[in-house]
C-alpha cells in the first residue's frame, strides 16, 4: 500500500514544504524511505529537481515515476511525471523526447477530462514551436492555455503564458506588445505570490528594455532578476538572467566585465546541461569577442552556438548567428 501524507510526519512536512515552494526543503528529504516509496512524494521531489536546476537528476527519477505511476494505474500522478519528464527533456534540449511526452500528457488528459495538465502540456508544446520558429504556432497554443488556465483560475499559469507569449512577440520584433505581455505576467506573478514567475517577467522585460536601446535598464533588471533566482536556488533561471547582463554590459561597453559575466554563465550552462542557454551564451561571447577584435575566439563561440542551435532545432537562431556572423566578416 502506498503511504500516505495522514500517516507519516516526513511525508506531510514534504508536502508542507513543496506547498511553501520551499525546493531545497523537499530536496532535504528525498532519501528517507518512505519518500522513495510514495508515488506523490516523487513527483514533487523531481519538481523540486527541476525547479532548482538539477535537470538530468530530475530526468532520471521520473523516468521511474511514470512507468511505476502506470503500474499503479494512477492517472492524474502518471500525467503529472509524464509533462515534468518532458519538461527535463526540454531544458536539456531533447527536443523530439520533450514533444512526445508533452504531446503524450496533453491525449492522456484530453481524455481523462484533466484540464489542467492539458493547458500545461499545451503551454509546453508552445515552447517547443517557439524555439523551432513556428512563432505562430506556438502563439495559437498559447492562446489555447490562458484561458484554460483562466477557466480553472489557476493565476500562475495565466501569468507563466503571458510570459511566454511575450518571448514570442520579441522574437517577432514587437517589442511594445511583448512589454504589455511581461507586465501582464509581473500582475499575475504578484496576485499569486509566484516570487519566481515574477523574476522570469522581469528578466523578460529586461530583454526586451536590451533590444530597443535601453541597456542600462536592462543590466538593472536583469541583475535584479538574477539575484532573486540566486535566492530562491533557481540555478537555471540565473544563468539566464545573467545572460541579458552580460549583452547589457556588451552594449554599455562594458566589455571586460561582460565576458567574465558570461564566462560563469556557459559554467553554469554546462554543468546544468542548459542546451539552449549555452547555445545563446556561446553566441553573446562571439559578439564579444568581436568588439575586443578577436575574431579567432569569436569563430570559436560561433562554431559551439551554431552545433547547439543545430541540435535544438532553431533554424531562425541558427539563421539570425549566420547572418551577424557574415556581416561581422566583410
Amino acid at each position: 500500500m502506498p503511504i500516505s501524507f495522514v500517516d507519516d510526519p516526513v511525508l506531510m512536512e514534504l508536502r508542507a514544504c513543496a506547498a511553501r515552494a520551499d525546493w531545497a526543503g523537499v530536496r532535504g528529504l528525498a532519501d528517507h524511505q518512505s519518500v522513495r516509496e510514495d508515488l506523490e512524494s516523487g513527483i514533487l521531489v523531481s519538481e523540486a529537481l527541476l525547479r532548482q536546476g538539477a535537470t538530468l537528476q530530475a530526468k532520471v527519477r521520473l523516468q521511474q515515476v511514470a512507468p511505476e505511476a502506470l503500474r499503479r494505474h494512477d492517472g492524474a500522478a502518471y500525467r503529472r511525471a509524464t509533462n515534468m519528464l518532458g519538461a527535463a527533456h526540454f531544458e536539456l534540449g531533447e527536443l523530439p523526447a520533450a514533444e512526445a511526452e508533452f504531446e503524450r500528457a496533453l491525449v492522456d488528459a484530453n481524455h481523462s477530462g484533466d484540464h489542467l495538465t492539458a493547458a500545461r502540456a499545451t503551454n509546453n508544446l508552445g515552447l517547443i514551436a517557439n524555439i523551432r520558429g513556428q512563432h505562430e504556432a506556438a502563439l495559437a497554443l498559447y492562446r489555447v492555455a490562458a484561458p484554460a488556465y483562466q477557466q480553472l483560475g489557476y493565476t500562475s499559469g495565466v501569468g507563466e503564458t503571458s510570459h511566454n507569449i511575450a518571448i514570442t512577440l520579441r522574437d517577432l520584433g514587437q517589442y511594445d506588445e511583448a512589454e504589455r505581455y511581461e507586465r501582464r505576467a509581473i500582475e499575475f506573478a504578484t496576485d499569486a505570490g509566484n516570487r519566481r514567475l515574477a523574476a522570469m517577467a522581469r528578466a523578460g522585460r529586461a530583454d526586451v528594455a536590451l533590444k530597443i536601446g535601453e541597456a542600462a535598464v536592462a543590466a538593472a533588471g536583469a541583475q535584479m532578476a538574477a539575484t532573486e533566482f540566486g535566492t530562491l536556488g533557481d540555478e537555471f533561471s540565473e544563468a539566464d538572467a545573467l545572460r541579458v547582463v552580460a549583452e547589457a554590459q556588451g552594449a554599455l561597453g562594458q566589455v571586460d566585465e561582460a565576458l567574465g559575466t558570461i564566462d560563469r554563465v556557459l559554467r553554469m550552462a554546462e554543468s546544468l546541461e542548459a542546451t539552449l542557454i549555452r547555445a545563446e551564451a556561446h553566441r553573446t561571447r562571439a559578439e564579444l569577442w568581436v568588439a575586443k577584435h578577436n575574431r579567432t575566439a569569436a569563430a570559436e563561440d560561433v562554431v559551439a552556438s551554431r552545433a547547439l542551435f543545430n541540435q535544438l532545432g532553431a533554424v531562425d537562431e541558427r539563421g539570425r548567428l549566420d547572418q551577424w556572423w557574415d556581416r561581422s566578416n566583410p
